[in-house]
């Protein structure tokens, strides 16, 4: 059963509009007649810490969403029963990533599966 969040526009347009708000924020910067090295280390640092946030964020709310949407799935409930929720931290090149998850207890077999363990190979 494949499912792909890809099709959450919504999901995608509400981190773009994150994204702006931090970047504005950072953008945001008091001007000084100062000129040097020190100006273009503190822009690379600050779009560093914008975008791996930014990215950080937005792959905590994919896997999130593609939780839900394998939990509200209907041929889901045919196999599989709801059993626990609980949260996972996965080490990346941007950070640690904290999600939401789903566990189920297929109905046939009583075996215990996380879609989006699953999905990531976990």
């Amino acid at each position: 059963m494949a499912i792909s969040p890809h099709t959450n526009t919504n999901l995608f347009n509400n981190v773009i509009d994150e994204f702006k708000k931090r970047f504005f924020l950072m953008n945001n910067l008091n001007l000084n007649l100062e000129h040097g090295l020190h100006n273009y280390l503190h822009l690379m640092k600050n779009m560093d810490s914008t975008l791996h946030s930014f990215i950080i964020t937005y792959i905590t709310k994919w896997l999130e969403a593609l939780n839900l949407k394998f939990k509200n799935n209907i041929n889901r409930t045919k196999t599989y029963h709801v059993k626990s929720f609980h949260s996972r931290t996965i080490m990346t090149i941007f950070g640690l990533i904290t999600y939401s998850r789903t566990f189920y207890v297929n109905k046939h077999t009583g075996k215990y599966y996380c879609h989006v363990d699953s999905y990531l190979g976990l």
